[in-house]
């Protein structure tokens, strides 16, 4: 689950969804509210998330994630085959 895009604002500093939440319940004043300022944090939020390009970035951990697991195997393959075959220098494990 995504964490919910946070604002910064005089008033309040928190989730947009629960501000809208409490806009509607008259628990905030929207005359208190700057749109502008919450509309040019938004945007720059969405740069940044155009700059970070998720699919990019979620490729990039698959394939790193897929390289690791083979590597591991690799290096996993050795230390198995000896330890089917008894070794007097390995100590057990504590």
């Amino acid at each position: 689950m995504a964490s919910p895009y946070k604002i910064n604002i005089p008033m309040y500093e928190g989730p947009l969804d629960l501000l809208l939440d409490l806009i509607k319940k008259h628990e905030m004043n929207i005359h208190d509210i700057q749109i502008s300022t919450i509309t040019s944090q938004y945007l720059d939020y969405l740069h940044k998330l155009e700059e970070l390009d998720v699919n990019v970035s979620a490729e990039f951990v698959y394939m790193a994630a897929t390289l690791i697991y083979i590597k591991s195997k690799m290096l996993l393959r050795p230390i198995l085959s000896q330890a089917s075959k008894p070794n007097p220098t390995t100590h057990a494990p504590n």
